[in-house]
């Protein structure tokens, strides 16, 4: 819902905007002393501002194209002499719809690049590599089995400050924390045991 009214939004913003500067172009068309110039230039404006408000290639046209119609109905009812390649009055109709569509077209080009270019991109979740069995062996190095633990003799002795029986190369006992400080000498007190 929230979507959909920001894009007529974005629209209505558009129209508005194509409006302005058609009208504007156009009423410079008719103080210029070559009237082309603003004709082409409102073409570009309009179509360039359509397609990057809209961001959408059908919203872009029709803002541009309703944008373009009113200003030329606004600015026939003003009086405003427009420009036309010919003299005779019924082709200035003419020209300025052929007008109208060439920045019609353009806003729609615009505003389909403008949508792709501006968009947000979804975020797309990692996915996990399938190794082939040749790169399989390439990436993943072989792996050593640990010795079997009934093999593995660990030396135990036993604390001489809390009794606890503790691994042999131990410095501190785990239980009470006391530092065991050995001669060089095996103590009497060690013991062996399977791990």
């Amino acid at each position: 819902m929230l979507v959909e009214m920001w894009g007529y939004l974005r629209f209505a913003a558009a129209t508005v905007l194509s409006f302005a500067i058609a009208f504007i172009l156009i009423y410079l068309e008719n103080i210029y002393i070559n009237p082309l110039h603003p004709a082409i230039i409102s073409i570009l404006l309009t179509a360039s501002a359509a397609g990057l408000v809209a961001r959408a290639s059908a919203k872009s046209a029709l803002a541009a194209a309703v944008g373009g119609l009113a200003a030329f109905a606004l600015s026939r009812f003003l009086n405003f002499s427009l420009w036309s390649p010919s003299q005779l009055e019924a082709d200035l109709f003419v020209s300025r719809l052929l007008l109208i569509g060439g920045a019609t077209f353009l806003a729609g080009l615009m505003g389909y690049v403008a949508g792709n270019v501006f968009a947000p991109k979804p975020v797309e979740a990692e996915k996990p590599v399938q190794p082939t069995s040749a790169t399989q062996k390439i990436e993943q190095p072989p792996t050593k089995s640990p010795p079997p633990q009934e093999n593995v003799q660990q030396i135990m002795k036993i604390c001489k400050f809390c009794s606890s029986v503790i691994p042999g190369e131990s410095r501190f006992c785990p239980m009470c924390g006391a530092k065991l400080i050995e001669t060089g000498e095996e103590s009497s007190e060690s013991i062996q045991g399977r791990g």
